[in-house]
């Protein structure tokens, strides 16, 4: 529900730390601790996830090393929500340490006017600027159907502040617009308006966005249906293209993802033209018809060669330089929530 957003939230880990740590992607920072000995986070990278056993209210946070390939129980948790990956259903607003280190304090008024006051933690807190802007001015009425407008993702230059629209209901809705820093304005990219590219995610370091569209469903609680596509997006100049899918009635494209480099890229595929849903990831230069990795889960996170992904409610990880998997949790009557990768 559009509100004031409460003051910016500090991502804290109440353990001793050696060092400043960090998490990937949108660099949420985490304070630094006082060094214990023997700490299992002194190697890196870690995957961080919390468990909620059935009928209980209290999680306990787990971690794994990538090096030691053991896990720990730390006594540790998050102020809010560790956001892994820039992607549709991302909001900036009231995230501390969000990429680029920039902190967002944001209030929506009556009228869906979103203003955004900006500071740069890496210049000791420092007002970046304060940005008003009217979905009116941009062409979006505000309304339960065409909704509202908030941050969603900041380029590694911090020259860019990307906008994503929200609504209250279960309508879907495709739109992003480029905020400039430097003079405060506005523009559509509106490849993705025009193409109802309804979920995707943003690569902050090379300014990048794969998306996917596909038929939204008439009531709620149905199930998404195709056609669906895959496209991907250069934000620099907003020209896009489609790499995969179209017409094909039985085949569903979601949660789509581009590795770090921005030279690969993943999807979750469904349908009965891929037999069992999974996750297809495609390096460079490989296509439908050439390549392509098939993972049996719902991919959460990719970080050079290591992918996390769910499978029946439990985390995975999965080596793609020596196709080898990992089961990080076996949980039958827990809630298992996956929170980040620390490195």
């Amino acid at each position: 529900m559009k509100q004031y957003f409460a003051p910016t939230i500090v991502v804290a880990i109440v353990l001793a730390l050696a060092g400043v740590l960090y998490l990937r992607v949108d660099r949420v920072e985490i304070v630094q601790m006082d060094k214990t000995e023997n700490s299992v986070l002194d190697e890196r990278p870690i995957v961080v996830w919390s468990v909620t056993q059935s009928g209980s209210d209290d999680s306990l946070v787990y971690s794994y090393s990538l090096k030691t390939k053991t896990t720990s129980k730390p006594q540790q948790y998050f102020e809010g929500t560790g956001v892994v990956r820039f992607n549709q259903s991302m909001d900036l607003c009231g995230q501390a340490y969000a990429v680029a280190k920039l902190t967002f304090d944001c209030a929506i008024d009556e009228q869906s006017v979103l203003t955004m006051r900006v500071g740069d933690e890496t210049e000791g807190g420092r007002d970046v600027g304060t940005f008003v802007v009217d979905p009116r001015d941009l062409g979006v009425t505000p309304s339960a159907i065409e909704g509202y407008l908030v941050p969603v993702a900041v380029s590694d230059d911090k020259r860019t502040i990307y906008l994503g629209r929200r609504v209250e209901t279960e309508s879907w809705v495709a739109g992003l617009w480029k905020l400039d820093v430097a003079t405060g304005e506005v523009s559509e990219i509106s490849y993705v308006r025009k193409q109802n590219l309804y979920q995707y995610d943003i690569n902050p370091m090379t300014k990048q966005l794969i998306g996917v569209m596909f038929t939204p469903p008439d009531g709620l609680g149905d199930p998404l249906t195709g056609p669906s596509s895959i496209h991907t997006v250069d934000l620099s100049t907003g020209k896009g293209e489609r790499i995969m899918g179209g017409s094909v009635e039985g085949g569903l494209f979601e949660n789509p993802m581009l590795s770090d480099d921005g030279l690969s890229y993943a999807f979750f595929a469904s349908g009965p033209l891929f037999g069992n849903a999974q996750t297809v990831i495609f390096g460079p230069g490989e296509t439908a018809e050439g390549g392509g990795t098939e993972i049996d889960g719902v991919m959460k996170d990719w970080f050079g060669d290591t992918v996390v992904f769910d499978r029946d409610g439990n985390l995975f990880l999965y080596d793609l330089k020596t196709d080898t998997e990992t089961q990080l949790t076996n949980e039958t009557n827990a809630t298992v929530e996956y929170l980040g990768v620390v490195e």
